[in-house]
């Protein structure tokens, strides 16, 4: 092998471990029927998260290589605001949806989002494999971590700019209702708003604009 081969090597490795960006410890996820996957392997292009979407390869021992953007067909989406969506392609097991439709789920509770911190949440659906989660506390702690984060930002200001909008006569925000949680009871309360300002908290829903 001469030395513009070792060359042509070295860069391509060097490029994909520069490229990558997630976190050396907290790199898996895992499914029931699928085992541990790893976002970040020794080999490979591993995986990078982008403001448009999430690209490269992660590894795992029991359903082999997944690509998270392939070239024909599918991708791993990301809004911007971390709320993925969209597919990837195990050549082993199929697609994997990032958004699954759950009926039920107004809120895109198990869709894949990654938080201010980094964090991926959700879950993920195969239909070969069904679910793969993100992270979780128990019996085993795991989590895929990234620092990729959101240029979106949520502060007091936009709290008090949103709660001055939603007591207006107004149609704006166009989708959000009273009693968009249990009570049912068709007037805007305290729990309401809390619950709202909870979901602020951990991430910019789709579409709002308050961005720095």
């Amino acid at each position: 092998m001469n030395m513009k081969t070792y060359l042509f090597i070295f860069l391509v490795f060097s490029s994909a471990a520069i490229s990558q960006n997630i976190d050396a410890t907290y790199k898996y996820a895992y499914g029931e029927n699928a085992g541990w996957l790893n976002f970040k392997p020794s080999l490979g292009s591993g995986v990078t998260v982008t403001d448009s979407y999430v690209t490269g390869d992660l590894w795992a021992e029991n359903i082999g290589w997944i690509r998270l953007k392939p070239a024909s067909y599918g991708g791993v989406i990301n809004n911007g605001l971390g709320e993925l969506s969209g597919y990837a392609w195990g050549e082993n097991i199929g697609w994997i949806n990032f958004n699954p439709t759950v009926p039920g789920d107004e809120i895109d509770e198990y869709r894949v989002r990654i938080d201010h911190n980094g964090n991926f949440t959700g879950w993920a659906w195969g239909e070969n494999i069904g679910w793969i989660h993100f992270s979780s506390d128990s019996p085993i702690a795991y989590n895929v971590k990234t620092s990729w984060i959101t240029s979106c930002r949520v502060d007091l200001n936009d709290l008090a700019s949103f709660s001055a909008q939603w007591l207006m006569p107004s149609n704006y925000p166009i989708y959000l209702e009273s009693d968009f949680i249990h009570d049912r009871q068709m007037n805007v309360n305290f729990c309401d708003f809390s619950h709202l300002a909870s979901l602020w908290m951990d991430y910019c829903p789709y579409a709002w604009p308050w961005r720095d």
